[in-house]
């Protein structure tokens, strides 16, 4: 019942899982696509809104630099100023009134200047021979020592801009500086808004969670659009690692803060200064991330429904040939009455229906050949018997010819009585089936009269039938142990001119009784004795008398893991073990 219920088991999931496979099969390649469409759109949206916040960055970062120019060119222009250039170099020239008014006049253009431009928070000049500055929207006519030395440094490298108490400022000194030693004869100095420069950059991001910078990395100042200061904080960190050799470091993904962004950055060797916007890629992605979600929910609904459609033509499928099985197993197990039925007419109705015609035909059958397998048993049988007897009728003919020979009445008298016993046992019509008692009687009468033959050559040892379990009685086919005999006198002994042995011994052991018949001939090596074995293996092997005619008769009778069995006996011949189950019916 356990082998039966296993093999159901594993029926159902075999069934399940291959109609939930087929039903992958077809489903999958579409998840799958719509995936790689999500995907790829996913990629393809955020490169183009990365490509969009580097035009925006490119386009800011070209606006400041022309800007920058823009001013350059201003402040340029403003140097050769008549009233600058003699405040600054003869002001000596001027009397008190005049020299007052050429400062307001400078002071008025400086107004003008600042008002020409929204990045300009504050322009300052420094006139030494004056000892004062100029300052276009204050009073204070002084420029600290501190932002003389950062111009005059700025000045000696080159630089476009330098950073001053957090502030860019844009400077000039004239004439040009060549040496640290040369003389000033004014210093110019714009400085630049950062509230201009924040509104600007907070113009490039729409996003509350995105946002841009300036940086300039060579000071590692920033100044930002005020959003998200501990992210751009942790920005600046990330700016700190990166190489601004090349212009621009296209659009990359950054995760800051257990986030992702897309941060675009484009470096102006020009004026040293690098703006960075960064935009949230969730504020990006959101739609997708959105249809991603509805896209996993869908393929788990997808398979919940797949299993639950795969369950239920499992269900369909596997109920009928449930019992179909099940009847098969009743059918192997003998039970040939079972009739099935199916309550709908479709496929499994049909297979129910050549299933009951099938078992039908079988008892049919069954009782044909089992009729047929009867009467060839008893047939073969017979013939087998039929079969042994020439053989053994024309040697005895010679031996009784050969003692008349002798005139020896005696043994004559003793001979023909068990040549009569001999022949009564084998023409009787009688059953074809005798006790082992009876079939020992048998032996021992050919034993005697192969006795007269070989008295002086061959000694026989026979023991007595166990008593156990009544082994006397134990039934068997007819002429089992004379042909064993046979073989022993005509193949193991009968080149032996004196010391031959010929012994039959019992043994019962689990239910099996076992005969012993062995000899001690010379003539048997390997080679032959595994002929012998291969002869008794082999189904296609038949003849006319002998070992393999009683082997086939044995297992006939007692099925195949019972007959004779070849080995090299304890004396050195041929061992023949004859196995037969014990508890048969007892003759009448």
């Amino acid at each position: 019942m356990r082998k039966h219920l296993k093999y159901v088991y594993l029926t159902e999931w075999s069934i399940y899982y291959k109609l939930v496979g087929s039903l992958l099969m077809v489903i999958v390649p579409i998840l799958l696509v719509g995936l790689y469409i999500n995907q790829f759109s996913e990629a393809k949206v955020r490169s183009e809104i990365g490509q969009s916040i580097a035009s925006k960055v490119h386009f800011y970062i070209e606006s400041l630099q022309s800007e920058i120019e823009n001013l350059n060119r201003l402040k340029t222009e403003f140097i050769n100023d008549d009233d600058l250039q003699t405040l600054s170099v003869v002001p000596e020239t001027y009397n008190v009134f005049e020299k007052q008014k050429a400062i307001l006049n400078v002071i008025s253009k400086l107004n003008f200047f600042e008002t020409s431009s929204p990045y300009i928070e504050n322009i300052k000049i420094f006139i030494p021979k004056l000892g004062r500055s100029i300052i276009a929207n204050s009073l204070e006519d002084t420029i600290s020592d501190e932002e003389l030395r950062v111009i005059n440094e700025a000045a000696q490298s080159g630089a476009r801009l330098t950073v001053w108490n957090n502030h860019l400022l844009l400077s000039e000194i004239y004439p040009p500086m060549l040496q640290a030693s040369d003389p000033q004869l004014f210093v110019m100095e714009l400085l630049l808004s950062n509230s201009a420069i924040k509104q600007t950059l907070a113009s490039i991001t729409n996003s509350d969670k995105g946002g841009a910078l300036l940086y300039q990395p060579t000071t590692r100042w920033l100044v930002s659009d005020g959003k998200n200061p501990k992210l751009q904080q942790s920005l600046k960190e990330y700016l700190k690692n990166e190489s601004l050799v090349d212009n621009t470091i296209k659009p990359t993904r950054v995760k800051i803060n257990g986030n992702q962004y897309i941060v675009s950055m484009e470096h102006s060797p020009l004026l040293d200064l690098a703006l960075v916007v960064y935009e949230p890629e969730d504020w990006i992605l959101g739609p997708l991330e959105a249809y991603k979600k509805w896209f996993w929910l869908l393929s788990l609904l997808s398979a919940f429904l797949i299993s639950l459609f795969a369950y239920w033509n499992f269900r369909q499928i596997h109920t009928p040939l449930k019992r179909l099985v099940i009847a098969f197993r009743k059918v192997e197990n003998g039970d040939f009455t079972i009739n099935i039925q199916h309550l709908y007419n479709d496929e499994f109705n049909y297979l129910y229906k050549q299933f009951n015609l099938m078992v039908g035909q079988i008892n049919i059958l069954i009782s044909e050949v089992y009729e047929q397998k009867i009467l060839s048993q008893k047939s073969e049988l017979k013939q087998l018997q039929s079969q042994i007897n020439p053989h053994f009728l024309y040697n005895s003919y010679y031996v009784l010819y050969r003692l008349a020979e002798r005139e020896e009445t005696e043994k004559v008298k003793d001979y023909t009585k068990h040549l009569g016993d001999y022949f009564r046992f084998i023409t009787r019509s009688g059953s074809d089936e005798i006790t082992l008692e009876e079939e020992m009687a048998h032996a021992k009468a050919y034993i005697n009269i192969q006795s007269v033959r070989f008295s002086s050559r061959i000694d026989v040892l026979i023991e007595e039938i166990p008593q156990d379990g009544d082994s006397r009685h134990i039934i068997l086919p007819r002429l089992i142990l004379q042909p064993i005999l046979e073989n022993a006198y005509h193949h193991g002994l009968e080149h032996k001119m004196h010391g031959g042995k010929l012994t039959i011994s019992f043994s019962i052991t689990q239910g099996i009784f076992t005969i012993f018949i062995q000899d001690n001939g010379d003539d048997l090596n390997e080679e032959s004795l595994l002929q012998l074995q291969q002869q008794l293996q082999s189904e296609k092997t038949f003849e006319t008398t002998g070992m393999v005619n009683v082997h086939r008769r044995l297992q006939l009778k007692f099925g195949k893991a019972h007959g004779l069995t070849l080995s090299r006996g304890s004396m050195g011949g041929l061992c023949i073990q004859i196995s037969i189950p014990v508890g048969m019916e007892r003759a009448g």
